[in-house]
């Protein structure tokens, strides 16, 4: 991620926070300037609804950490391994922060298909992952090439897919 995309995700982060802890609101930052805004209608949770933050990286999951959010990563990009440093920067930042990590949720999501034809499963499956990470690839701007593992990321839990059995 780029400093000028961080920068602009740390202070959408402070407004979304700011109008939903606050009846009115005020910031002033580099990219935007509010005085005295209401949002309508307003959250239903107390302080604020919890925020997720999607990644795996130790710099996004420690920023995180840092802001009190909760953690969302997902299974099937890379082996489980691949996970720990990020997940630990963010528990370190809860703390570093005084913030209890059993007081915030960190998840691991895992895509789930079910049908009674286990191969159909499995094709509506691998079309639905070979999407989002095309999605997720035009969002981040990233342009190589991407191959999948399949079956090791079956084999390891990174995907479920099948029949009911």
């Amino acid at each position: 991620m780029s400093r000028a995309s961080h920068h602009f995700n740390a202070q959408s982060a402070q407004v979304i926070v700011k109008a939903w802890s606050n009846d009115r609101f005020s910031h002033h930052g580099d990219i935007w300037n509010f005085d005295d805004v209401a949002l309508y209608p307003h959250p239903v949770q107390r302080p604020r609804p919890p925020i997720w933050v999607a990644g795996s990286s130790v710099e996004g999951l420690g920023w995180a950490g840092r802001n009190g959010f909760n953690a969302m990563t997902v299974a099937h990009p890379f082996p489980p391994e691949r996970y720990g440093p990020g997940v630990e920067a963010w528990k370190q930042a809860l703390r570093d922060t005084e913030r209890d990590p059993v007081d915030h949720c960190c998840k691991l999501h895992v895509r789930v298909w079910v049908d009674e034809n286990g191969e159909k499963a499995r094709e509506v499956a691998e079309a639905a992952i070979q999407r989002y990470d095309t999605i997720s690839d035009v969002a981040l701007e990233r342009s190589a090439p991407r191959s999948w593992d399949w079956d090791g990321m079956l084999a390891t839990g990174r995907n479920c897919y099948g029949n009911p059995d």
